[in-house]
């Protein structure tokens, strides 16, 4: 008798009764990602992995001190991003800018008071790695309006871009982390970071250009899976775009912990959150790992916080060794499924806004701030709800105030500081 006779074949009919019975009865929108008799793959998704992960904390020279920057160096980081200041000498006495990456993010109500600053820094260190990066189009989504005017802005950038490109510090940097925090959906991510980053290039000279170094940053949850197939989409996305307009690009993509994953109450639960961002942002191919302090939503500052953020990225990096292998999900039904879907989902979507003239006349529409508001409110109404379980928030909590304990008799007494939260600094 032959090997392969033992088995019996199984119809679509016998698949579906067969999932929805695991499933419980709920939704089928599962088997169609994992149904091996609807959906056979036989093209492995194209993915450029790098070749080295950094791990990377963030500052805000307002706040910090150069003790901070030097506890996070020791702690293992090679990598910091700078923001909110001018060039202080005694800010980054004994850090040693040679072996490690230097990115300072300029906004668009100082670039003109701080660049020069930094410019000298950077003339005056030489030979260094790291970025200069500055997103004016996200300034214009999140407050609704530019800081001079868009002629003006825009073309701050482009004189920004020369200067640093003389200093080799250049990049076109987006910062798509906004539209991960307001819950858009993996294809909504990649065709709206994948326009705004058309814009850019729509504005410099490529022609004499060898390489571009773009930078794109991105927010990601715990829906692991998920996660994992929307950085591989985007990334595939991105260098589409760079072979439709016959350019070659180095892509950095820098993932952060989503922060509407984060409860604000029973804050040691956000480290499980954390992990698992991390955990599928390596596995996702990322280059860069910026997770956030797990007490990032709360009032209550942990000293702790950043050093267990820092060592949640090591024991991933240097445990588990994920950085190893070039693309530990390639070849995966599930993944590499759900990476084809949401990488025609996001390519169909970018098209969609080019059409319709671009990512600025997109945004000027105020559709995506429209819908980042309702994803929100109605990801804050299923907690409220019940309908979406939140670890430590309204399951399983460990407060014993009890005037935030969350039952679904006495909704009324679930903090509101956390949907004011979620609409008022996620954006």
């Amino acid at each position: 008798m032959s090997f392969w006779s033992e088995f019996e074949s199984s119809s679509q009919e016998e698949w579906d009764a067969k999932i929805t019975k695991d499933l419980k009865g709920s939704s089928l929108e599962i088997n169609n990602a994992i149904n091996p008799i609807l959906f056979k793959n036989n093209k492995l998704t194209e993915s450029k992995f790098p070749e080295k992960i950094q791990l990377n904390s963030d500052f805000d020279l307002k706040e910090t001190t150069n003790s901070k920057i030097l506890e996070s160096l020791g702690q293992g980081v090679n990598s910091i991003t700078l923001k909110n200041g001018i060039y202080n000498e005694s800010l980054f006495k004994d850090v040693m800018h040679n072996i490690i990456d230097t990115n300072v993010i300029f906004s668009s109500d100082d670039l003109l008071d701080i660049k020069n600053s930094w410019l000298i820094w950077k003339n005056e260190q030489g030979a260094i790695a790291g970025s200069f990066r500055y997103d004016p189009i996200n300034y214009f989504h999140r407050n609704g309006k530019w800081y001079n005017s868009k002629e003006s802005d825009l073309s701050n950038w482009m004189l920004f871009y020369d200067e640093c490109s003389k200093l080799n510090f250049h990049c076109i940097y987006v910062d798509g982390s906004v539209f991960g925090n307001s819950v858009n959906s993996p294809e909504s991510q990649i065709g709206y970071i994948s326009a705004q980053l058309n814009e850019y290039l729509e504005l410099i000279n490529t022609d004499e250009l060898k390489e571009i170094k773009v930078i794109v940053k991105n927010a990601v949850g715990i829906n692991y899976f998920i996660e994992i197939a929307k950085l591989r989409a985007l990334r595939n996305v991105i260098y589409s775009i760079a072979k439709h307009r016959k350019l070659t690009i180095k892509l950095t993509l820098e993932c952060t912990t989503s922060s509407s994953v984060l409860s604000p109450i029973d804050i040691d639960s956000n480290l499980l959150r954390i992990t698992s961002s991390a955990m599928a942002s390596f596995v996702g191919g990322a280059d860069v790992i910026s997770n956030l302090p797990f007490d990032f939503i709360s009032e209550n500052n942990n000293k702790n916080a950043s050093r267990l953020t820092i060592n949640i990225a090591h024991i991933i990096k240097e445990e588990a060794k994920v950085h190893k292998i070039s693309d530990p999900m390639k070849g995966s039904h599930v993944i590499e499924e759900m990476t084809d879907q949401f990488k025609k989902k996001g390519w169909d979507l970018f098209k969609e806004i080019e059409s319709k003239g671009g990512w600025l006349t997109y945004l000027s529409s105020e559709k995506i701030q429209k819908s980042s508001n309702q994803n929100i409110l109605e990801r804050s109404n299923d907690i409220i709800n019940g309908d979406l379980s939140v670890i430590g928030f309204n399951k399983y909590r460990q407060s014993a105030d009890d005037h935030l304990n969350f039952t679904l008799k006495n909704k009324q007494n679930i903090d509101s500081a956390f949907i004011e939260l979620k609409m008022n600094e996620l954006l």
